[in-house]
């Protein structure tokens, strides 16, 4: 069984940090941490803490690709505004039941109908 732990950025909804908790998911979210981080240490501390970093800010693909930045893996959720807690649920679920050996190491891209992975 493949254990992921998480960093959730400070654009993520904290009802999907919820569910991911309320799931046994071990997840640190930036909204509660006081100190507020560039993007590159965010990315600098997932990576130091083994954590999968889950964002909805395109510069991290930027810098994973431009910058060439290691990390433990990103799931970019690239939803619309107006998209649903309840779907963006589903697309996660979808990630981490079909998806689950694919998530450690690679960039990830959510939208509401499709999940792309990138090797970094």
């Amino acid at each position: 069984m493949i254990t992921l732990r998480f960093r959730a950025d400070e654009c993520v909804e904290s009802a999907l940090v919820q569910w991911l908790r309320a799931r046994g998911f071990d997840v640190t979210y930036m909204n509660e941490i006081q100190q507020r981080f560039k993007d590159s240490q965010i990315l600098e501390m997932a990576l130091e803490q083994d954590r999968v970093l889950i964002t909805g800010d395109k510069d991290f693909g930027d810098i994973v690709f431009q910058h060439r930045k290691d990390h433990c893996g990103v799931i970019l959720l690239r939803f619309k505004y107006t998209t649903s807690l309840s779907v963006k649920i589903r697309m996660f679920e979808k990630l981490l039941n079909e998806f689950p050996h694919e998530i450690n190491s690679n960039f990830i891209i959510a939208t509401e109908t499709n999940i792309r992975i990138a090797k970094s």
